[in-house]
């Protein structure tokens, strides 16, 4: 996310508005049907993934408070 890594702490002022651009590339030899981005638990960009063997996302994701970001293959 805007070249950090995956566990790091981002620090943005009390109340201010962000928008994070979440970069990533699933790569499987097992099939998947969607890869999604997760914020706080919803799914807030979601790609299909049936027949594919890699999917990359580069995504802008506001946020308007903290929140925890993460990317799943299912």
């Amino acid at each position: 996310m805007d070249g950090h890594e995956a566990g790091d702490d981002l620090r943005f002022a009390p109340g201010s508005k962000q928008t994070l651009h979440v970069k990533a590339v699933m790569t499987t030899q097992v099939p998947v049907d969607k890869v999604e981005i997760v914020v706080n638990g919803k799914v807030v960009v979601a790609r299909d993934a049936r027949g594919q063997k890699q999917v990359s996302l580069d995504e802008p994701v506001p946020l308007d408070r903290s929140a925890w970001v993460a990317v799943r293959a299912t």
